[in-house]
């Protein structure tokens, strides 16, 4: 008797530590026994993120967030160590959420350009937000140094795996066969610019800005029959 064979159900690589394990400081670890710690650092983190997007991080001081949030400088300093430790865990978080998003299109049964087409979406999504604006459009340098040496280590592991998508569609012939170094820059171009411009309170709805990105993104990649 004849037998088919299952076609495997692709698996995700697994997390590597830098996103299993976000950097986080002592002083923070200890203060996690106060239930309402990480809701209100999250809280902060919207704040800061929106006042970063909207002034600019250099032009927007721990005071202006204190005033924002109708508390004293010092209470700030009860959840970050300094306004480059917020930066990071603003940076960490619009990370964090991105991998996931990889993650998932990683296990979707397909060509690369199903799963960078599964991913666009929702990288859409994080870099129309204040965490993702952040993200792409401070650059690391202003950070302190090993802050700054998890952020750079997070986007290469982050770049790596949707190079490999990019690979992966020229490979199979879902992808148009150009060099992969000008197919990544051509679509992750296309879909960071969304930090650059977008406005959520615009005339472009979240829902049609991603899908007319995802058809921009599909006409500029796919391999013409």
């Amino acid at each position: 008797m004849k037998t088919t064979k299952t076609k495997a159900t692709p698996k995700a690589p697994p997390v590597p530590d830098l996103f299993a394990k976000p950097t986080d400081r002592g002083r923070q670890k200890q203060r996690r026994s106060d239930s309402k710690f990480e809701e209100k650092r999250d809280e902060l983190m919207l704040v800061a993120a929106h006042l970063f997007r909207e002034r600019g991080y250099e032009n927007t001081s721990l005071q202006d967030l204190a005033d924002a949030l109708g508390v004293t400088k010092p209470a700030i300093y009860y959840y970050v160590q300094s306004k480059s430790e917020l930066l990071t865990f603003i940076k960490t978080k619009a990370q964090v959420q991105l991998y996931e998003a990889i993650q998932e299109a990683s296990n979707v049964e397909g060509t690369g350009l199903d799963k960078l087409l599964t991913l666009a979406p929702r990288y859409i999504e994080i870099m129309a937000s204040d965490f993702g604006r952040c993200l792409v459009r401070i650059a690391p340098r202003v950070l302190d140094g090993k802050d700054r040496g998890e952020i750079e280590g997070r986007n290469a592991i982050s770049q790596r795996r949707m190079t490999m998508f990019i690979e992966e569609g020229v490979k199979d012939g879902s992808i148009s066969p150009r060099p992969v170094i000008i197919l990544y820059a051509a679509a992750f171009g296309i879909l960071n610019s969304v930090a650059a411009w977008y406005n959520p309170q615009g005339a472009i709805g979240l829902r049609n800005l991603k899908e007319h990105y995802c058809a921009i993104l599909r006409q500029a990649l796919a391999r013409k029959a």
